[in-house]
């Protein structure tokens, strides 16, 4: 259990960093979890709870990234890139506004 006043006391590096990256100072959030698979184990629990956690605080924010705009941006950044890599290159989705 953590009681912190700003960010960058949190000790937990995931939820520290998830914070950081959601742009939430807010000094009065809790977040609780709860596990029954051990740290360690190789299962993928640190990536899902990330996730979660990401997922959560952006809801939280009240930006909501929907899917389709991540798949955008991917294929935006796959045709980005050295200029002779670009101009062959066309993104098959279509661009949305962000």
């Amino acid at each position: 259990m953590e009681q912190v006043s700003v960010v960058d006391d949190v000790q937990h590096p995931i939820v520290r960093e998830a914070l950081r990256a959601a742009g939430i100072e807010q000094p009065h959030l809790e977040i609780t979890s709860m596990a029954d698979i051990p740290a360690g184990t190789g299962l993928g629990s640190s990536g899902s709870f990330t996730t979660a956690l990401l997922k959560a605080l952006h809801t939280y924010r009240k930006n909501i990234v929907h899917r389709r705009r991540w798949q955008n941006r991917r294929a935006r950044l796959r045709s980005s890139g050295s200029a002779s890599r670009s101009e062959s290159r066309t993104s098959t989705s279509p661009r949305t506004a962000d």
